[in-house]
């Protein structure tokens, strides 16, 4: 085995100087890195609480943490096998919370000095203001006094289900909420340029630019209702080069979310959202369009398309029983600015009752409903899906749990033609009874989960060469002693599936266990795995998976952790050439506010 190198951080931007959280950060080019502390936060604190420390007494807090991070990996293989991280990776993640009295300053920062994705260049930073903008990168601050708040930096909006919920965005915004009202706006850069590069698979995207609002009355939990207004587009110069398969788009939406208790258990909610959206701007336009919106706003072009989803629930929540009625219906042509990977063109039902009985000790859920897709019958035959399950929790005594789940997922389109006709039916259950046992000093847990998944593929053509059933079961003994810093645990699993091609069964077996020393500042770890897995009885592939960890507690607030893990891989006769070995050290440095 090839020697393990750490390899240093490449220079990205000059940082001489850096204090952030209470730590002086010195970095040299990107090849060193000296910690100290120092009292610059201190004076940063008191000029930012001096207006508000002039009328009291009261000390301001600091809370939060604050964590350097860094993971070296190394790969001995074939070279037909690629490597599954990059070789070095470092993050700086901060999140301080300033507070005094009515005044609350957050801070996100969470910076690495590396690309901005798996799948985009390494840029070449111009400023320290392209930096920051680079999406691996956050850094956002939101102080707030009472009911006002400024969003400045990363930050993602949270409007609703339908609009807005997991886009970062990095830019600047405003929330009020003076009693029950609620206003909110954010714009920034959703989306940074991408040159296309077609030699390395860099498809290329256009900056974008996206601007949010959200204006009402009542809270989230409550009775409301909000008006949810969206707008992007994409700046078609922010490339010299135009991308040949990436078109620049342009959106809007508005959305009416909305909720009313009708008492204490029931309650209506929902939400209704039309979208406006061009595909490509590059598009002509269309002079006879409908002028629902202003040209000047938004103009209508040949790849636009305007559709509407809609979401209703009608429930009843009570301690014991609870019930609810959910549809959603999302259209075609509607696209979400907020949530990039939303699945459209389909509608679906469902009914999700629930039970507590005997003072919560049984908990039973579940649900069932119908979802189809396809709507507008443009991608072939429309397909339903059945869907059904259920889960239930049953605490038999103060030490002994036990809890199972069922589901089942049927799908088929509506081709009644043998050759073409499609439907699937897929059936999972599970066990799990868990106990807990005092003896003398030790403690001891038990954890046993067992298995079944059932897939039948009814297509006539190759249905039999899809079904499979596969079955599975894992241990775990815990044992821990009150009055001795010494943990242990067991854990084995087996899984055998029966494929079309044979038999494919998975056998592993691991023990780990740690040690605390000199009062619990000093925790030591170690633990070992082995794998084997075979297809038809032929010589099977064997992995061990060695672990050693070390975690140091340098003060009250400060810890130092270092994790390594050797992976050494066989395939053995499946395939002989299939052989490799990972190595992978892992280290943080946390202080906590």
């Amino acid at each position: 085995m090839k020697p393990f190198n750490l390899p240093l951080p490449q220079p990205i931007l000059p940082l001489p100087h850096l204090c952030v959280g209470g730590w002086d950060v010195r970095i040299s080019f990107g090849y060193k890195l000296h910690f100290s502390m120092c009292k610059t936060i201190k004076k940063i604190l008191l000029i930012l609480l001096l207006p508000i420390g002039v009328f009291a007494q009261k000390s301001p807090t600091v809370t939060g943490t604050i964590g350097l991070y860094a993971d070296f990996y190394q790969m001995d293989a074939d070279s037909t096998i690629p490597a599954r991280r990059p070789p070095a990776l470092y993050r700086l993640v901060c999140n301080p919370t300033f507070s005094y009295r009515d005044f609350s300053l957050p801070f996100l920062i969470n910076i690495s000095p590396q690309s901005t994705s798996v799948i985009a260049p390494v840029p070449a930073y111009k400023n320290f203001g392209q930096y920051l903008a680079n999406p691996l990168n956050q850094l956002g601050i939101a102080p707030k006094y009472k009911w006002v708040q400024l969003l400045l930096g990363t930050q993602i909006p949270h409007y609703s289900e339908l609009t807005f919920g997991d886009q970062p965005v990095f830019g600047a915004g405003l929330r009020l909420t003076p009693g029950k009202f609620r206003f909110e706006c954010f714009g920034g850069t959703s989306q940074q340029a991408i040159a296309e590069d077609t030699i390395n698979n860099i498809k290329g995207a256009f900056k974008r630019t996206l601007v949010s609002a959200k204006i009402g009355y009542g809270k989230e939990e409550g009775s409301h209702i909000y008006l949810i207004g969206g707008y992007s587009v994409d700046d078609t110069n922010s490339l010299k080069i135009k991308p040949v398969y990436t078109n620049p788009q342009n959106g809007m939406l508005t959305s009416l979310d909305y909720r009313i208790n009708l008492s204490k258990q029931f309650y209506v909610k929902g939400e209704s959202a039309i979208s406006v959206f061009t595909r490509d701007q590059r598009a002509q336009l269309v002079s006879d369009a409908a002028n629902y919106v202003p040209t000047s706003v938004f103009p209508v072009r040949y790849s636009t398309r305007t559709d509407n989803a809609d979401i209703l629930t009608i429930g009843y929540d009570g301690k014991q029983f609870g019930l609810k009625a959910v549809g959603k219906y999302y259209g075609d042509g509607y696209v979400s600015l907020g949530y990039p990977f939303m699945q459209t063109d389909r509608m679906e039902v469902t009914l999700d009752p629930r039970f507590s009985l005997f003072n919560h000790k049984v908990n039973i859920s579940g649900g069932i409903g119908e979802r189809l897709n396809n709507l507008t019958q443009t991608r072939g035959a429309t397909s339903s899906a059945i869907i059904g399950y259920a889960n239930i929790s049953v605490q038999a005594t103060k030490d002994l749990n036990l809890s199972g789940n069922f589901s089942n997922y049927g799908f088929r389109n509506t081709v009644t033609n043998d050759s073409l006709r499609l439907q699937m039916v897929s059936m999972s259950y599970s066990f799990n009874p868990n106990y807990k046992i005092k003896i003398g000093k030790t403690i001891n847990m038990f954890a046993l989960t067992l298995s079944h998944d059932q897939f039948r593929d009814y297509n006539t053509i190759s249905g039999s060469l899809n079904n499979n059933d596969a079955n599975s079961g894992m241990f775990l003994y815990s044992l821990a002693f009150s009055e001795n810093p010494l943990s242990f645990s067991l854990l084995a699993s087996s899984y055998n599936n029966q494929l079309s091609s044979g038999l494919l069964s998975v056998n592993s077996g691991g023990v780990t266990c740690s040690y605390s020393l000199h009062k619990n500042t000093l925790r030591l770890s170690a633990g070992e795995t082995y794998t084997q897995s075979m297809l038809n009885s032929i010589g099977p592939s064997k992995q061990l998976n060695t672990m050693l960890g070390v975690k140091y507690k340098i003060s009250k607030a400060l810890n130092f952790s270092v994790t390594g893990t050797i992976n050494t891989f066989n395939a053995g006769a499946q395939n002989p050439l299939n052989k490799y070995t990972e190595n992978l050290l892992r280290t943080s440095l946390i202080y906590k506010l």
